[in-house]
């Protein structure tokens, strides 16, 4: 939906307007509240117009042909494009993986010993089940021969 408005604003042509008491664009209003230079979200630092931007985007969609100026402002372009990617990556690569210490922990060694610790503690309970059984084994053949 978001999108759909987008687009919308951009591909609609706005219809010249004539004579002094004309209505202000959306743009000029913006430009007007901002104070001076429209610093939105399509404005280069170049202080390109919006009027670029939308025919940038319509030549980049195939909706529009491709001029000379296109051409001569692709690689500054794919510049601040290539830029605003790896500052994007950089802060990502801060913000989603935490320094983590080198080495187990504290924590983890103490549960590696725990461990180590519980499994002795079951081998010789399973040595001396086997043990238990095996002499309670030999009562019973020892029973079982004197009746």
């Amino acid at each position: 939906m978001l999108l759909g408005s987008i687009f919308k604003a951009v591909t609609t042509p706005r219809s010249p307007s004539t004579g002094t008491s004309r209505t202000p664009t959306r743009d000029e209003a913006m430009d007007r509240r901002m104070g001076g230079d429209y610093a939105g979200i399509y404005q280069s630092p170049r202080s390109r117009s919006l009027s670029t931007v939308r025919t940038d985007f319509l030549m980049d969609t195939g909706q529009m042909p491709r001029t000379s100026e296109y051409f001569a402002r692709l690689p500054e372009r794919r510049r601040r494009s290539q830029e605003s990617v790896e500052r994007m990556n950089r802060s990502m690569s801060r913000d989603s993986a935490p320094s983590k210490p080198k080495g187990p922990s504290e924590a983890e060694i103490a549960l590696a010993k725990r461990k180590a610790e519980g499994q002795k503690a079951r081998k010789k309970f399973e040595k001396e089940k086997g043990e238990r059984r095996i002499a309670l084994r030999k009562r019973y053949m020892k029973l079982l021969k004197l009746a």
